[in-house]
């Protein structure tokens, strides 16, 4: 991702993801979703603000909220034969052996279009992801962060297996490393 400090307690940070999900069901003999995710989040320095701002401390936290997009595809095989597919172009191919009604596809109770408007057809749905970050301060230039996100999504069908009744969400954990291209400039004594 790329980022800006705007402050000493507060930056942005736009971030660009590719993920695969997966998930143990009882009536799916396999299934295959990937995704690809960018948002932008509003990044708090909570120890700067509790214990002040100081360039020698190692260790931070650094709560975050954003918005963003994900654009997902996958195929989900049932025990019973039926498979269901979604963000593939083609939409019509046989393994799609539901009813198509207005180019919609029938899952479970409800129709939901097959393809999207995405890279590759890929569905496109809205995120919220919210999360803490605890970075490692090596020295003026290098931080390694260690980030667990939570992202809630506007979608039913993230996961290939729609619910009927709530959104989806997904955690990603998340090892990075950030070089300054310059080094603060220490003030003089």
């Amino acid at each position: 991702g790329l980022g800006y400090q705007i402050h000493d307690f507060v930056g942005l940070e736009a971030r660009f993801g590719y993920a695969t999900l997966g998930g143990k069901y009882d009536k799916i003999k396999s299934q295959k979703v990937n995704l690809f995710e960018a948002n932008i989040n509003l990044m708090i320095n909570l120890t700067n603000i509790i214990f002040g701002v100081n360039s020698s401390r190692k260790i931070d936290v650094i709560p975050h909220i954003g918005i963003g997009q994900v654009q997902s595809r996958g195929r989900v095989e049932y025990h019973d034969g039926k498979i269901v597919s979604f963000g593939y172009e083609d939409y019509d191919a046989p393994y799609n052996n539901n009813a198509l009604v207005d180019g919609m596809v029938q899952v479970n109770e409800y129709y939901s279009k097959p393809y999207g408007g995405g890279i590759g057809n890929r569905i496109v749905s809205g995120t919220i992801p919210m999360g803490i970050d605890l970075s490692y301060n090596f020295n003026d230039r290098i931080k390694f962060h260690f980030d667990y996100v939570v992202t809630y999504t506007d979608t039913d069908r993230l996961d290939a297996v729609p619910a009927g009744y709530h959104y989806d969400w997904f955690t990603s954990l998340q090892f990075r490393f950030q070089m300054k291209l310059s080094a603060r400039k220490k003030a003089p004594s």
